[in-house]
């Protein structure tokens, strides 16, 4: 069933392309008190074609790239080492835009705009690796992009589109068609948060150090105590001052790598599988170091998953920007819990909303879920130090 119908939030995952579809543009996407957007219609305007319910991902059979076609998976490192440090794993997505891509053809993906609000945008592509690198943990407003990959594709330009699986199955059903001139890229995906939890622990961050943040950069990478971390949250000021965080000390990356803030349908996602949407997907390999030797997950090292001959031909490509490996598929999903199933969210997700507008975020998350105490963290340091030891 769909959200239209059903009004369960479990059933809609905000890709808006009922929206997009609606013939008399009668459907929003209004924000509910999570700040999570589902559609409305206007049912004094909605000449009941059911549209909107036809195309909803939701109630429809996933659309695979190819049913056919056996999957292939490589472990993939770019050789440029200010992409590969600039980049949330091993700098697969710069290294599919130069293969597909020639410089003014259309790439979507997701950026900040001025205000840090998250956005599907589309950029040319001489362009569009660096307005695009880096992951955002929150969940992106896809916005008329759906249309205007249409209309692009139309026209004969090619076109990357990349986002989520379920955003990728929201542009296939608008598109209802496939194009030649079309790659889709998905990202392998833990859950999504709400831009309203966002720009609370970003007011809180401001307020906290009394300066007004410029940029946020999820997965920022630093060498330190003789190896890579990748899984930092680095937070520039306007001043110049910038500050990096933790697990530890940023209640947003503790909250959001327990699944406290997800949207609803993540706990349920149908696209947490093997079974995948887009001609290629990509993620971090992580636990790589454990089968080639010299790879660091936290250097940065991608897991790429060609789904279809298209995206085959192109990780071929990459190989002029990238070291490749070809590596069992049983060993990709053995540290990528979100190739086998979904997260199902945190057991106090319901506590942390009910006190969302009435207590501070900091205050919220580290009740729920309180920082890992000092002797905790430095014996998981030494477990690490030994079980890299081990494998040298």
């Amino acid at each position: 069933m769909s959200y239209l119908v059903s009004k369960d939030k479990k059933e809609c995952f905000g890709c808006g392309c009922c929206r997009e579809i609606c013939p008399i543009k009668c459907i929003v996407m209004m924000k509910d008190k999570e700040g999570f957007s589902y559609p409305q219609i206007n049912m004094e305007q909605c000449i009941n074609c059911r549209k909107c319910i036809t195309v909803c991902p939701y109630q429809n059979n996933l659309k695979l790239i190819d049913k056919d076609f056996q999957q292939e998976v490589f472990a993939a490192v770019n050789r440029d080492e200010k992409i590969l440090y600039e980049s949330s794993s091993g700098g697969a997505f710069d290294a599919i835009i130069k293969s597909y891509c020639q410089r003014d053809d259309i790439v979507f993906g997701v950026s900040y705009d001025t205000n840090l609000q998250v956005m599907h945008q589309a950029a040319r592509a001489n362009v569009a690796g660096e307005k695009f690198r880096k992951s955002k943990y929150v969940q992106s407003e896809v916005g008329h992009t759906y249309s205007e990959a249409k209309k692009f594709l139309q026209e004969g330009k090619k076109v990357l589109y990349s986002g989520t699986p379920c955003q990728i199955e929201g542009l296939k059903a608008y598109l209802g068609k496939q194009y030649d001139n079309l790659l889709t890229v998905d990202v392998i995906c833990h859950g999504v948060p709400s831009q309203k939890i966002f720009d609370k622990y970003i007011h809180e961050l401001e307020k906290k150090y009394h300066d007004t943040i410029l940029k946020v950069e999820f997965r920022h990478k630093e060498f330190k105590h003789r190896k890579w971390d990748s899984k930092l949250l680095k937070v520039i000021f306007t001043s110049g001052k910038d500050i990096v965080l933790d697990y530890n000390t940023s209640e947003y990356l503790r909250g959001y790598a327990n699944g406290l803030f997800f949207r609803p349908s993540c706990s349920i996602c149908q696209f947490a599988s093997n079974k995948r949407v887009s001609d290629l997907t990509i993620a971090d390999f992580w636990g790589i170091s454990s089968y080639e030797e010299g790879l660091d997950e936290h250097k940065g090292t991608s897991l790429i998953i060609a789904n279809s001959p298209k995206g085959k031909a192109i990780v071929a490509k990459m190989g002029n920007y990238m070291d490749l490996y070809n590596i069992d598929y049983e060993k990709a999903i053995k540290h990528n819990a979100r190739l086998r199933n979904p997260d199902k969210g945190h057991t106090k997700r319901a506590e942390f909303f009910a006190n969302l507008d009435s207590e501070s975020f900091y205050k919220n998350v580290n009740k729920l879920i309180p920082p890992v105490p000092g002797w905790k963290r430095k014996l998981y340091g030494i477990k690490c130090v030994l079980i890299e030891a081990l494998r040298k």
